[in-house]
This record gives C-alpha cells, structure tokens and sequence, in this order.
C-alpha cells in the first residue's frame, strides 16, 4: 500500500503534481510576456515622439454641402471645427482630407454660390458660456480652389466668427455673412462689405 501510494504521489496523473506543473508553465509565459513588453516599451523610448493632434478634439462637423455641379449627387464636402475640410465622391463611402497640411483648420460654415463656388467660413460662435475660450478664432473668409483654400477677405473685413454663409440663388457675387461684427452683405464676392445689421453684443 506504501508503495502503490508512493508511485501515485509522482504520478503525472496526481493532481498536486499538475497542479504545479500548470503554475510554473504560466510564470514562465507570463514573465516572458512581460519581458517583451518591458523590451518594447525600451525600443519605444529611444524614438522621439511628437503629438500628431488635433490637441482640443477630434473635429466636430458643422455642416455640408452637396455639390451642385456634380450630378450625381456623390460629391459632398464636410467642414470641421479642427481638422478642415474632408470630400466623398462615392455618397459618403470614404472620404478624405483637402490639404491635409494647411494652416486653415477651424471652419464653420460652407456655402456654395450659384457658379458653384464653395465659401469657407472660419472660427467658431455657437459654444456653451465655458468653451467659448478654447474656440479658435477664425481667419476670415476662403473660397475652395481644387484643393486648397484661397483668401477671399480676412478677420478685419469678417470679423473672427463667421456663423453663416448665404448666397444668392442667381447672382453668385452676392453674399451675406451672419459675424460676430454682425450681418455683412457683399456685391463683388466677397471683397468689400456693407453692415446691414450691426452685432448688438
């Protein structure tokens, strides 16, 4: 009986035995695990990181255009808060970044005039009381041009929030802009400006 106990006690098929046998394989995989982690996080230290941004949020869309002049209606462009301007011409399947390293970030509104000209609005107005401080100022007034952006008028004619752009149904060189300077009507596109009504605030 001692001896049958004895080769029991030793046995593979003894549960203490595998019971340890199960503990020391997984502190092995887990110290190797671990290691591995701790050598790529050395490897990861020696590069120089960078934060790729954008630092406030991600861009929030604040409106969309269909282009008129594509007929199929598959061409639309978004406007972001952070991050520009992204184009679909496939209905919204993909979409993808214009100018993806320009300097114009911050848009707020888009418009597009009866040639087919889109009006880019910069710096944003409608926030809640406590974020109004981290809201980028615009820059003024762009019309897109391919893929970038071109200066139409900027912040001293526009003011630093455009909140709306409206544009004649027939007369492209007619626009309104609702500003922080308040409502502003050009004749000639964009390059000069009358107040029709001034901000109050």
């Amino acid at each position: 009986m001692n001896k049958f106990v004895k080769i029991y006690k030793y046995s593979h098929h003894n549960p203490i035995h595998m019971m340890n046998h199960t503990f020391t394989k997984a502190a092995k995989t887990l110290g190797l695990l671990v290691l591995s982690s701790f050598s790529g996080l050395l490897e990861a230290q020696t590069f120089n990181w960078a934060p790729a941004g954008p630092i406030y949020t991600a861009g929030r869309s604040r409106n969309m255009v269909v282009d008129k002049v594509d007929n199929t209606k598959n061409t639309l462009y978004v406007g972001s808060t952070t991050s520009g301007i992204f184009r679909t011409v496939d209905g919204g399947v993909n979409w993808a970044p214009l100018n993806d390293q320009g300097t114009v970030r911050n848009i707020s509104y888009l418009a597009q005039a009866y040639d087919g000209t889109i009006f880019v609005g910069t710096g944003e107005g409608f926030l809640r009381a406590g974020q109004k401080l981290k809201a980028q100022p615009g820059t003024g007034l762009y019309k897109l041009s391919g893929d970038n952006l071109v200066s139409v008028s900027n912040q001293t004619l526009t003011g630093t929030v455009i909140n709306r752009i409206a544009c004649h149904p027939t007369n492209s060189a007619k626009i309104a802009l609702a500003t922080n300077l308040g409502v502003l009507y050009s004749q000639d596109g964009g390059t000069s400006y009358v107040v029709l009504s001034p901000a109050t605030t």
